[in-house]
């Protein structure tokens, strides 16, 4: 009996060895697959020859892990960090089983750069640090927003992260007034053109947080901790409306925390 018992003991250790030997090949990964946006969230194709990521620059970071138990923030950091790969973000991985990986990336644009330590440090828009060569047109210098600029995190295809939560919070900010320029209809190249090179953005001493155009006029948002972006879209409306003439020097425009913007003319 006892060694009926053994032999049946032995079987099911065996058939569980054998199952996740047969498991684990079934799923470790093999495969990968990648998505390309533009800048404007529309779909491309890879481009050969160009630093655009492949299948296998991801499948150096996953093949033969398994899908289960593969970390898609690690592997997005990996290619996010790989050299070869400036200029693209990764923004998402699916998983598709049983050894499947399809990661989805997005042309990055250089829009700003701050001086740290006597370095120009250029940032995409999603905050993340770019190389000097991903540069395609002029940046905003955002290096006025700032106090004393201590980083935490400074390393190329990972975001900026400042020692100082006031910093990181004006930063997020000012990533957010590009994006919202972005939806008022302006190219990224575009907007040095309308805001300036330098000196744009700006916290006051009330802890409004400051836009200041080329032509001279400001628009200040109190409060940009409730709705900032949505709130500087209108701002932004008021400002490009052509009938209402605030495109010039002395205009200030501003938006109250309710999302009341005043105006000189109110």
């Amino acid at each position: 009996m006892e060694n009926n018992k053994l032999l049946v003991l032995i079987v099911v250790v065996a058939i569980v060895a054998v199952s996740a030997v047969c498991l684990s090949s079934i799923f470790s990964i093999n495969d990968a697959r990648i998505v390309y946006y533009n800048f404007d969230s529309t779909e491309t194709s890879y481009v050969e020859g160009s630093n655009m990521p492949t299948e296998n620059d991801v499948l150096q970071f996953c093949k033969g892990k398994n899908i289960v138990t593969l970390s898609k923030g690690e592997l997005m950091q990996s290619v996010n960090t790989n050299p070869q790969n400036s200029g693209w973000r990764a923004i998402g991985v699916v998983k598709y089983f049983p050894n499947l990986v399809e990661v989805h990336v997005v042309k990055t644009v250089v829009v700003a750069k701050v001086e740290i330590a006597g370095v120009d440090v250029y940032l995409d828009s999603f905050g993340y640090v770019c190389q000097p060569q991903d540069v395609e047109f002029t940046p905003v210098d955002i290096t006025s927003v700032f106090g004393t600029r201590d980083v935490l995190q400074n390393q190329v295809g990972k975001p900026l992260v400042f020692a100082s939560d006031a910093n990181n919070k004006a930063l997020n900010y000012t990533l957010q007034s590009f994006s919202a320029l972005w939806q008022c209809k302006l190219e990224m190249e575009e907007i040095p053109s309308v805001i300036g090179q330098g000196n744009v953005f700006s916290m006051d001493s009330y802890g409004n947080f400051v836009v200041s155009t080329r032509v001279g006029a400001k628009i200040v948002v109190q409060q940009p901790e409730q709705e900032f972006q949505s709130r500087l879209i209108d701002a932004l409306s008021v400002y490009f409306n052509e009938t209402l003439d605030m495109q010039k020097d002395g205009v200030v425009i501003t938006v109250l925390g309710d999302g009341t913007i005043i105006t000189p003319k109110n």
